[in-house]
């Protein structure tokens, strides 16, 4: 295994599991690193996931994407996930990609309201809905 690599060493202890990233998360080195945090992910129902980025080496937006789910994963089951020792140019990236997923989310929960609203209304016969302006549609029918 070369030094760049991505590889990450897992340690539990008093505060939850630790877990280091090592090496260069870029999209060509992680597809062994992410099948392991795959498989290391759901954790203890009590412990905490510390994502200790000290010696993170490169840092690309696929690696930002690999990190983001690793931390949110444990977040969904009501656990504490952190990073920790975040390099300055390192933490930007991760702040975009967290602001990118955000919106991803809003999006997708609006979505399937209105999806889950147009099960429910139920329409007299011959009424329809229509994506289209108003006039657009007056105009055709």
């Amino acid at each position: 295994m070369s030094s760049e690599a991505a590889t990450i060493q897992t340690a539990s202890g008093p505060q939850g599991l630790v877990v280091t990233v090592l090496g260069h998360w870029v999209v060509a080195e992680l597809a062994a690193v992410d099948a392991a945090l795959r498989q290391l992910l759901p954790v203890s129902p009590a412990a905490p996931v510390i994502l200790d980025l000290a010696r993170l080496q490169r840092l690309d937006t696929a690696g930002a994407w690999v990190l983001h789910r690793t931390r949110k994963s444990p977040r969904q089951q009501g656990l504490q996930a952190e990073y920790a020792n975040v390099k300055a140019d390192h933490a930007a990236l991760l702040a975009r990609v967290e602001a990118s997923a955000s919106g991803s989310w809003r999006a997708k929960a609006i979505i399937m309201a209105m999806a889950c609203s147009a099960v429910v209304i139920e329409f007299p016969k011959g009424v329809f809905i229509t994506m289209m302006p108003f006039l657009v549609a007056a105009g055709m029918s």
